[in-house]
C-alpha cells in the first residue's frame, strides 16, 4: 500500500495566509506564483491550494533579505546631506 508523505508544520491557505502576515489578495497571489515570484502551493482538492508553513518562512526570508540588500544598496547611493549653514 503506498504511503502518502505528510508536509512538517502547518499548511496555509488563501483563506488563512493572513495567519502568517501575508495579505495579498488571491489574484495577485496567483500572478505571483504564475511568475515564480512566490512558492508554488500543494493541492489539497481541485481547487484548494495550500502551502506549507516552511516554504513561506523561505519565502519571507528571501523578502527580507532583498529589502536588506536595497536599503544598502540605497544608502550606499545617497549622497551625504548637508546640514544648515545658517548665521
Amino acid at each position: 500500500m503506498p504511503t502518502t508523505r505528510q508536509p512538517k508544520g502547518r499548511l496555509y491557505t488563501l483563506s488563512t495566509l493572513r495567519d502568517k502576515g501575508i495579505k495579498f489578495v488571491p489574484n495577485h497571489i496567483r500572478r505571483l506564483v504564475k511568475k515564480g515570484r512566490f512558492p508554488r502551493p500543494l493541492y489539497l482538492g481541485a481547487h484548494t491550494p495550500a502551502w506549507t508553513e516552511s516554504s513561506l518562512d523561505e519565502w519571507l526570508e528571501g523578502l527580507e533579505e532583498t529589502e536588506r540588500k536595497r536599503g544598502a544598496d540605497i544608502g550606499a547611493k545617497r549622497p551625504a546631506t548637508v546640514g544648515n549653514a545658517g548665521g
